[in-house]
């Protein structure tokens, strides 16, 4: 017998959820029984299961399309579970140890919302040291921490999670490096009501760096929905918001079990953005010519009022990449176009190689059909559907 796809709230070890009453499902297969007889399932402290925090005790009343669990959770905890089954004819199974870990839900912020005094899309940037934050403890901690540059003290880290949230869409870098694999988060809100916020586990980021100094905590930010040219017919803007802005908390807890947060606020360092304007129906423009990640005359970040909609933790699947595609044919169309056909209409983007001097553009137009044999967009309506990309003069990828 073989336990597999043992889930939380139907999502595989789910990060950040919001998980308000825990409910466990599973399935079974090359078991020699046709039905299941009994099964258990237990939560605990660790992945020893050792400390168990919830028992159902062997059942026979219990399915593995959801076994809810009464349980107390606590913000930001990761919790274990298992679970075994019995057969009726006799064979017992047992599931690998699985997890789910908590987000924010109650607990307040540290951090500020914050935003860049200038207009355009910018980029809110944080250097940091692992372990020389201000206010960590071994009780956690208590305050900010700011980071201050300098030689950070002997300190292990044991695990590290970002919870963040960026209006109107945001995507957060450490050392350069994106973090997570989805896009368009947050996701799509009813913004005066509720906005998700989500959590990262950037753990295994920090410890491949260990030692390296200083680290930088960089987030763009976007207009998405939440203020950007949206809606059917008469298209309008800033419907739920005017200003793009940010919220996050890196927390970093150590093995010898104090902590720090850098949290969002003033100290943080806003510079414009390569992404020179962006929009879900026209498309972006993005100037390479903009380091994205140089804090040169860069500015400190002012603090905002907190949108209107409250903050929850996340609802919603990340969107991420669910494939590729490479093969593509050139079609001369009867007007001349030069037109690359995917054989695939989907929602996705085109990545390429750039090798041309500064200043030279990619100019790139989407469209879902040919007419006639010729590039067609007025299905689109008034979304331009481009993609504008400004050389820096150095080969990009």
């Amino acid at each position: 017998m073989i336990i597999e796809s043992l889930k939380t709230n139907h999502i595989e070890t789910p990060l950040g959820f919001q998980i308000t009453r825990p409910v466990f499902s599973w399935t079974v297969s090359s078991a020699t029984g046709r039905r299941q007889a009994s099964a258990r399932v237990k939560v605990a402290a660790d992945a020893a299961m050792s400390e168990i925090l919830f028992d159902t005790g062997e059942r026979d009343d219990l399915t593995s399309l959801g076994v809810p669990a009464d349980l107390a959770l606590a913000p930001r905890t990761r919790y274990f579970c298992q679970v075994s089954v019995t057969a009726d004819d006799g064979e017992k199974g047992l599931s690998p140890v699985s997890w789910f870990e908590t987000g924010k839900m109650d607990e307040p912020f540290l951090a500020k919302w914050i935003a860049a005094p200038f207009d355009g899309h910018p980029v809110l940037s944080k250097e940091f040291v692992v372990g020389a934050a201000a206010g960590g403890s071994a009780d956690g901690p208590t305050s900010a921490g700011v980071s201050a540059a300098g030689t950070a003290p002997a300190k292990t880290v044991a695990a590290a999670r970002l919870y963040i949230c960026g209006l109107g869409l945001y995507e957060a870098y450490l050392d350069g490096e994106k973090i997570g694999s989805e896009h368009l988060a947050p996701g799509y809100d009813s913004y005066q009501h509720q906005i998700q916020l989500q959590t990262y586990d950037v753990t295994g980021a920090l410890l491949a760096s260990e030692g390296a100094g200083a680290h930088t905590l960089s987030v763009m930010l976007g207009k998405g929905w939440y203020m950007g040219r949206y809606g059917f017919g008469k298209e309008i803007a800033n419907i739920y918001g005017d200003r793009m802005q940010l919220l996050a908390e890196l927390h970093i807890a150590y093995e010898d079990g104090t902590s720090d947060v850098i949290a969002s606020d003033e100290s943080w360092l806003c510079t414009p953005s390569p992404v020179v304007e962006a929009n879900l129906y026209d498309g972006e423009i993005y100037d390479a010519r903009v380091k994205a990640f140089s804090t040169e005359n860069a500015v400190p970040a002012v603090a905002v009022p907190a949108p209107q909609g409250g903050l929850i933790d996340r609802i919603g699947l990340p969107v991420e990449v669910q494939g590729s595609w490479s093969e593509y044919d050139l079609i001369k169309t009867p007007a001349g176009e030069l037109v690359l056909d995917f054989h695939q209409n989907l929602a996705g983007f085109v990545t390429f190689t750039c090798d041309l001097p500064a200043g030279e553009q990619v100019y790139l137009q989407f469209g879902e059909l040919l007419q006639d044999g010729c590039f067609y967009r007025d299905n689109l309506r008034t979304a331009k559907a481009e993609y504008t990309y400004i050389s820096s003069g150095e080969k990009s990828f």
